[in-house]
């Protein structure tokens, strides 16, 4: 016997959720209201089983998932399932250069949401690397009855309390209350890149900058961000053709690349920082001056 028993969020029992199973044998049905489906007399081995609920979501915040389970010759098997409607995380992301009181609109590709219920992994919402936008939609959360953990970023490494020593709410993350279809709007602070790309004493306009998070596994060799400098010198992203101030990114280790046409030659310069003070920012400035020749960032 291959028996399941499906609950929401609060505990309570969840009918009418799909189960089938394929291997050994096959079968097919619902959780009737107690939450319960027993799936009896079935040849013992592994099943491919697939199960779905209307909608609603898993802990992992998949609304289908198939898994491997074993039925044991003359015995049963106990699976606990938990599915409810999701909720939506929708973080408005700033940042702060220097000394100023004001915030500036930040920008994240990724978000990270985690919740101990779950066991130790996150779940990242988005593409690391991709499109920077704020705010930033995380749909299909499942809505945990304990607080759930955001902040920005592909991988635990970008979690500014890896440790859980802080209980109280930190600026670059946000501890949110869900609710079964409900929606949390928390505002999180992106430590900033206060770069500065210059030729001798002068600001460059229009180079090539690249970021890459190096100690985030979730891209082979780190996760790679691209951008542009602004009149200034200063980070920015291209959105329609216009230079958008952009230094807010994930808390990490970087390795941060600038290029450009210094008069015929190109040339490329490179250098380590951890971005992670959200006081004043972090301050790098890369002089093309001193460059290598005839490089270009990747």
């Amino acid at each position: 016997t291959l028996s399941f028993s499906v609950k929401n969020a609060k505990n309570q029992p969840l009918s009418g959720v799909s189960i089938s199973g394929t291997g050994a044998g096959s079968f097919s049905g619902r959780t009737d209201s107690t939450g319960c489906a027993n799936f009896s007399d079935l040849p013992a081995g592994n099943y491919n089983v697939t199960t779905s609920a209307n909608g609603m979501v898993n802990m992992a915040g998949e609304t289908s998932t198939t898994k491997v389970y074993g039925v044991p010759s003359a015995s049963t098997q106990t699976v606990a399932l938990y599915y409810d409607s999701p909720a939506t995380v929708e973080p408005k992301f700033v940042y702060r250069v220097g000394s100023s009181t004001t915030f500036a609109e930040g920008r994240t590709d990724s978000l990270e949401v985690f919740n101990g219920e779950a066991g130790k992994l996150a779940t990242t919402y988005g593409t690391a690397g991709g499109t920077r936008v704020s705010p930033f939609k995380a749909t299909n959360v499942y809505p945990f009855t304990s607080k759930t953990t955001v902040y920005a970023g592909s991988c635990e490494t970008n979690n500014p309390d890896p440790e859980g020593k802080i209980e109280a709410n930190h600026a670059a993350m946000a501890f949110v209350e869900l609710s079964p279809g409900g929606l949390a709007q928390p505002t999180i602070q992106l430590p900033a890149l206060n770069l500065t790309v210059l030729n001798g004493t002068t600001p460059i306009n229009g180079a090539k900058v690249t970021t890459t998070d190096t100690k985030c596994p979730s891209a082979t060799n780190g996760v790679k961000r691209e951008y542009t400098t602004e009149t200034g010198g200063h980070l920015a992203m291209l959105v329609n053709g216009v230079a958008v101030p952009d230094a807010g990114m994930p808390w990490g280790e970087y390795k941060v690349c600038a290029s450009a046409k210094i008069g015929t030659k190109n040339r490329k310069l490179e250098s380590t920082v951890s971005v992670k003070n959200l006081v004043e920012g972090t301050t790098l400035n890369l002089n093309l001056a001193s460059g290598i020749e005839n490089q270009t960032c990747p």
